[in-house]
């Protein structure tokens, strides 16, 4: 049989505490890489969602570059000046298709993220095509020649426009506040200060 000890118990063999030592800090190692596993799996999760989240940010800038767009062209239209400059779309029809398809793509972003992301656009997107309505209502209803005469009817056009951009980019920046990925958040909001 093998060694013994002065009372009588087998002695313990070097390989056996060495192993069972070993086992015990695999053990814990696991755990410990477990839990950071865990942990990571978190941030992941987070990552994703604040990148899924920062797509309807994406979004809502689209909707701010089409409502400039569309301001500038209904602007110009009035004053008879929208061939002076070039512009990003070629008639009013033109601008305000990109504008609705713009606020569309937003409408089911917002719908599909839900949560906060519903709670931040909501109030921008709410009465929003209902002043795009009076806006272009306004440029369609012109009357009498367009020209330098319509000013006085292209300025609350603009504003109109200037109102909508503010709403949108008011709602965008405060997104950006919700966004937990530091580098995220600030990013985005270096873009809307850069609108």
């Amino acid at each position: 049989m093998g060694a013994t000890l002065a009372a009588g118990r087998p002695a313990v063999r070097v390989s056996a505490v060495l192993g069972g030592a070993l086992a015990v800090a695999l053990l814990v190692g696991a755990g410990g890489s477990f839990k950071a596993g865990l942990g990571a799996a978190d941030d992941l999760a987070r990552a994703r969602e604040d990148a899924a989240r920062s797509d309807t940010s994406g979004l809502a800038r689209d909707v701010l570059y089409r409502l400039e767009d569309e301001r500038g062209y209904m602007s110009m239209y009035m004053v008879g000046a929208e061939n002076v400059l070039v512009q990003p779309v070629g008639s009013a029809a033109e601008a305000s298709a990109a504008t609705d398809d713009a606020l569309a793509a937003l409408r089911a972003s917002v719908e599909h993220t839900g949560g906060d992301v519903a709670d931040t656009y909501g109030p921008a997107l709410a009465g929003i095509d209902a002043q795009l309505a009076g806006l272009r209502g306004v440029v369609n209803g012109l009357t009498g020649p367009r020209g330098q005469d319509q000013q006085a009817a292209a300025s609350p056009v603009w504003d109109g426009y200037s109102s909508l951009i503010d709403g949108v980019l008011t709602a965008d920046l405060d997104f950006t506040t919700t966004l937990r990925n530091a580098d995220a958040a600030q990013g985005g909001q270096l873009i809307d200060v850069a609108l």
